[in-house]
């Protein structure tokens, strides 16, 4: 049985007056672990499970590792994360909440992946990626089975956020499963704009840093599936600044009631924007991706 839960797919019908649009939001927020990751990252602990393995690692600033610590206390397995010392004391207790093992170790998820990888191979775990695996493509492309049950025709346009690419690659292959001739708007913030540089430059790059307040974007490097996925003239790449995507959390909370991360805000203020690939789709499909790293008083003093 799955770990993750068929999410609320609703039609926010104000919004869809104003715009003269159809426009609906998948509330992936309403997951028990606080986002989509628990698609991906559950599925694939269940096969590791189903291998044999006892213990699950994984170096995480957030939503991953939460995504990690509910799938093993669910399918009573071990779970160890490894938190960048910059990772905040709210998201160590969400994780020691859900019986998670923290440790802390270097200034980038890249110097705490290092340490996760140690210790994977000393006790015999499986070192979950965050973003970059076929496992988690596939089950996040369970997002799109859910749509095709709940929307009433394919979108002409899905709005998400971009990060290491995880969530973007399982909705295309999603896309390609069901043949949806659907557009793909993915959203980053300059800090976080590795799809976007990348797109710019005609090849891969690597962020120097991550910068803004949109950390669960952070990743320097867009995995491999996503960058080849991003070729295809279907997908578009739009960048916005902090402060839209702080308005943007403001906007769903006022909206669903559901208090998100700014990768959602930036979903929610790009609805407002004036590009050509808004203003020519009908319906259109805002995948509210969710996050549980942000404390309220984050929100109130970033506003």
């Amino acid at each position: 049985m799955p770990l993750h839960q068929k999410t609320a797919c609703r039609k926010q019908w104000g919004l869809s007056q104003r715009k003269g649009q159809h426009i609906y939001y998948k509330l992936d927020c309403q997951q028990a672990s606080g986002s989509f990751k628990i698609r991906g990252i559950g599925h694939y602990a269940e096969e590791l499970k189903a291998q044999g393995i006892l213990s699950l690692v994984i170096a995480s600033g957030g939503n991953a590792g939460l995504a990690v610590a509910y799938a093993a206390q669910e399918l009573q397995l071990r779970a160890e994360v490894v938190l960048p010392l910059t990772s905040s004391l709210f998201v160590e207790q969400l994780l020691l909440d859900l019986g998670a093992k923290v440790y802390r170790s270097g200034e980038s998820w890249a110097e705490a992946q290092k340490l996760a990888l140690e210790l994977a191979k000393a006790s015999q775990a499986a070192y979950v990626p965050p973003f970059d695996h076929p496992a988690l493509w596939e089950g996040h492309s369970s997002l799109i089975n859910e749509l095709a049950e709940q929307l009433p025709q394919p979108p002409d346009l899905i709005l998400l956020s971009v990060g290491g690419g995880g969530l973007f690659k399982g909705v295309m292959q999603g896309l390609a499963a069901h043949n949806w001739p659907t557009k793909v708007l993915c959203l980053e913030t300059p800090g976080t704009a590795s799809l976007h540089q990348s797109l710019a430059a005609g090849e891969q790059i690597e962020l120097p840093k991550i910068e803004g307040i949109a950390s669960s974007l952070g990743a320097k490097k867009i995995a491999q599936a996503a960058w080849e996925a991003a070729q295809s003239p279907k997908v578009y790449s739009r960048v916005l600044p902090d402060e839209r995507a702080v308005w943007g959390v403001q906007q769903l909370l006022t909206e669903t009631g559901h208090l998100t991360e700014p990768a959602c805000g930036l979903v929610r203020a790009a609805l407002e924007e004036d590009w050509p690939e808004i203003r020519a789709a009908k319906h259109i499909l805002a995948i509210i991706c969710g996050g549980r790293t942000m404390p309220i008083e984050q929100l109130i003093s970033n506003s």
